[in-house]
């Protein structure tokens, strides 16, 4: 049975952009199917100097949605100097660091450990 829960994830990056991330993430073929959706919103921390906007990602079904939103950023900091991306967690302050060369068998393991996170941030 698969776990239905709401959560809103934050992600940043300082080289790619927010709308490229996000037209990236769109564009790949399997995400029609994944239950996540991406929102572009106003932050409400206002830094001088900084983007005032936020990509958050809303992931319905955490097992499909994760999934799908965790190997498609994997996919897009490919061909950039990123060599990993980063999840925090939220109250128990944990981290995860997932390296650009994950192979596919071993991401399934890793959302299950990403499942018990409850992750607010993910960091390109």
């Amino acid at each position: 049975m698969t776990k239905t829960i709401k959560m809103e994830i934050v992600i940043d990056s300082s080289q790619i952009s927010k709308q490229q991330i996000k037209d990236c993430l769109e564009g790949q073929p399997e995400w029609s199917q994944s239950t996540v959706n991406l929102e572009i919103r106003k932050s409400p921390l206002r830094l001088r100097g900084i983007d005032p906007n936020v990509l958050v990602a809303l992931v319905g079904v955490i097992g499909i949605g994760l999934g799908a939103l965790i190997t498609g950023l994997l996919r897009i900091v490919e061909n950039t100097k990123t060599r990993s991306i980063v999840l925090q967690g939220g109250k128990a302050g944990k981290r995860l660091e997932i390296p650009v060369d994950t192979p596919p068998e071993k991401i399934d393991w890793l959302i299950e450990k990403v499942k018990e996170m409850d992750i607010e941030h993910i960091q390109l």
